[in-house]
């Protein structure tokens, strides 16, 4: 792939969110598209594409991202790497002409800038009745995963899916494994390549979402910036 790319997914996980997304709307599952982690936007560009293939109009596509890279850890549950790859640092106006080359920049596209452990809890006070039928994690680390899922879990419809474009990563394996076994709940993983899967939400949890462990969590950790 030429690094002029804007999605560097592949083939099968393009078309994992074309199935996804297409399953959701046969299966009148409601809600919208969400990324988390976006990079150059193709995935999202994908996803809005793929609503206005099936002239859908009612479902948004949200795209979250610090659209500055990823953060420096702040936890010892993940390496210190990923802020020092300046390639994975896209700007909000480059995702945004990636969307306008396509015709695809509307009302159906938002955004919330910022690291997750910011900008998730912003949408959620923007945004309180978000509804998601797929969710898109890309993520890359621990914490942003365990970010991703204390903040969007419970806005996943039953029936909806989550994919989570970096299984292969051991730190975001070790998250969703560790968040699923405090709430007492087993899950199926369904493979899609060798690095991506994503996971079907067949019920909500039988327990309410541990939100003291996540504020604990977040007690626990460096401040980190980029909020806005």
């Amino acid at each position: 792939m030429g690094c002029d790319a804007i999605c560097r997914a592949g083939l099968k996980r393009m078309n994992n969110i074309r199935d996804l997304l297409d399953d959701v709307l046969v299966n009148n599952v409601p809600g919208d598209f969400a990324e988390c982690g976006v990079w150059r936007g193709g995935s999202s560009v994908f996803a809005r594409a793929v609503f206005a293939a099936r002239r859908v109009t009612d479902r948004k596509v949200h795209l979250i991202d610090s659209f500055a890279g990823l953060p420096t850890a702040t936890t010892a549950k993940d390496i210190d790497m990923w802020s020092q790859m300046d390639y994975v640092s896209v700007g909000q106006d480059d995702v945004r002409r990636h969307f306008e080359a396509y015709n695809l920049l509307d009302e159906q596209v938002t955004w919330s800038k910022g690291f997750f452990r910011y900008s998730l809890p912003d949408l959620r006070q923007r945004m309180p009745d978000l509804k998601l039928a797929v969710l898109r994690m890309d993520g890359d680390m621990y914490e942003s995963t365990m970010d991703i899922l204390f903040n969007l879990w419970d806005t996943l419809s039953v029936g909806g899916y989550m994919i989570i474009d970096d299984w292969a990563i051991e730190a975001c394996q070790q998250a969703i494994g560790e968040f699923y076994k405090m709430h007492n709940t087993e899950f199926e993983l369904i493979r899609i390549d060798s690095i991506a899967s994503y996971i079907k939400k067949v019920a909500e949890f039988s327990v309410p979402l541990n939100r003291q462990w996540y504020i604990d969590f977040n007690d626990s950790r460096a401040v980190e910036g980029n909020k806005d």
